[in-house]
């Protein structure tokens, strides 16, 4: 049977149990926090300062996609440490809420997006709810 390593050296390829709460937790609070905005203040999810100046269409899910970038890239270069498994769990929970939205658009307008973004609130729970049950399986039969 496999046991936790002792420590974070080479040898200790795993995460630790509080890593990979760290993990856990990244993933499901950027859907929290997220959708807790938008029922709250929706208005907030219209074009910002940044999207006019810039004109790109920036979401939270690009945002995610450029912490986990960082996180793989810490990751790949050996520094796997609280920031960089905490940046995979933001970034990943930031894209995986766009997830469903984004394959449910059916058109360009903002009001259509902002309407399946909030009528995708289920279908997003569930593969944020199916992604921690996948990770803790493959965490525990690693452990």
């Amino acid at each position: 049977m496999l046991a936790w390593p002792a420590d974070n050296t080479k040898e200790g390829s795993y995460m630790t149990p509080r890593q990979f709460a760290l993990f856990a937790a990244g993933l499901v609070l950027p859907t929290l926090y997220q959708r807790l905005k938008f029922a709250l203040n929706r208005r907030s999810f219209y074009r910002t300062e940044l999207r006019r100046k810039s004109g790109l269409n920036i979401h939270h899910g690009h945002w995610g996609l450029v912490l986990a970038a960082v996180s793989t890239w810490m990751l790949v270069f050996g520094l796997r440490d609280y920031i960089s498994i905490g940046l995979a769990g933001l970034g990943w929970g930031l894209m995986l809420d766009e997830i469903i939205p984004m394959l449910r658009m059916p058109s360009k307008d903002r009001d259509l997006e902002l309407k399946v973004y909030g009528d995708s609130g289920r279908a997003t729970a569930i593969l944020i709810i199916t992604t921690v049950l996948a990770s803790s399986v493959l965490f525990l039969l690693l452990g």
